[in-house]
């Protein structure tokens, strides 16, 4: 339940479905991101899962992998941001 019925003042509107999405799209990448420290909780994923097709969260945790791949590389080798230069051909 969104809110016991004698707070429903207290509490404010029900959040839409998009407002679900937004809390939901970065507590899991949050999760995903901390998954050293304990893995992620079985009330997380059914969030996520409520919120997105199981498709969704997996793109949605390869993007996640990427970027923390791309960071990790980036201060491995002590990269600058945006000094980056493409090859002439």
């Amino acid at each position: 339940l969104w809110c016991t019925r004698g707070l429903q003042r207290a509490c404010g509107p029900r959040p839409s479905k998009a407002q679900e999405r937004a809390r939901a799209a970065p507590e899991w990448t949050e999760a995903v991101t901390r998954i050293a420290d304990g893995g992620i909780s079985d009330e997380v994923y059914e969030r996520a899962r409520r919120q997105f097709s199981e498709k969704e969260l997996v793109d949605l945790t390869l993007a996640v992998i990427a970027i923390h791949g791309w960071n990790r590389l980036t201060i491995a080798f002590h990269a600058t941001v945006g000094d980056y230069q493409m090859a002439q051909r």
